[in-house]
């Protein structure tokens, strides 16, 4: 649910909000990049599910991408391919060590100029867009925060995080140069369980990410799976 509603206001800020139901939430414009139309919210409702995901399709004919949170849908029969898998991970935010910032430069975006910085050094990062994703109308919601690490006036890394109706925050969108990138991560997790105020730190992720957060306290809960229709 942390995920969907920070999907949902992504999209919500670019005029594209989604509608929730008990069992997922849906998204049925072109939407922006990197941003599924589809989150599943419930194990169960699979017939919901897949009722949704059908109209979906009907409504999105070039194409769109499922995040099946539970990792339990099938989605070929429908002409989907998987995307990628990945674990959530759950963080308990009340015992963060605070880790020295080494000489970097932490603070919270807070002007539009700030905020096209940020999004510029985030797609060069890895994440290339030819569309804006980000938009200001973001940095003035306080359940949300967009931090940046300044080196030498470049940003160096970054992260977003995001508190939900169930008071877990969502850490997400982290970048950084590679040369230092777990110090960055150790950093970056510190500065949002600041902001999560000792309640738990949540997110997604895969690879060398992952073993990267689970360095950090991070726990597996679950395993998901985004499928894709081109």
């Amino acid at each position: 649910m942390n995920n969907a509603e920070w999907c949902d206001a992504v999209c919500r800020a670019l005029g594209v909000p989604g509608n929730f139901t008990p069992d997922i939430w849906l998204q049925p414009k072109a939407g922006p990049p990197y941003y599924s139309n589809a989150i599943t919210l419930s194990r169960t409702g699979l017939a919901q599910q897949y009722a949704a995901i059908v109209q979906l399709g009907a409504a999105l004919p070039g194409g769109f991408s499922v995040k099946d949170a539970f990792d339990s849908l099938d989605l070929t029969p429908f002409g989907f391919r998987i995307l990628f898998d990945a674990q959530w991970m759950w963080f308990d935010g009340s015992v963060v060590t605070r880790r020295a910032t080494h000489g970097s430069w932490w603070s919270q975006v807070e002007t539009e100029d700030e905020l096209v910085r940020w999004e510029a050094a985030w797609a060069a990062a890895g994440s290339p867009t030819t569309s804006r994703v980000f938009l200001p109308t973001l940095l003035t919601d306080s359940s949300l925060a967009f931090f940046r690490a300044e080196d030498n006036g470049h940003i160096v890394a970054g992260c977003i995080a995001n508190r939900s109706r169930a008071q877990v925050v969502g850490f997400s969108n982290f970048f950084a140069i590679d040369s230092d990138r777990d110090r960055y991560r150790n950093e970056a997790v510190t500065l949002v369980s600041d902001f999560a105020k000792g309640n738990p730190v949540v997110g997604y992720d895969r690879g060398a990410e992952l073993i990267g957060l689970q360095a950090l306290g991070f726990h597996s809960v679950g395993s998901l799976r985004v499928w894709l229709r081109s």
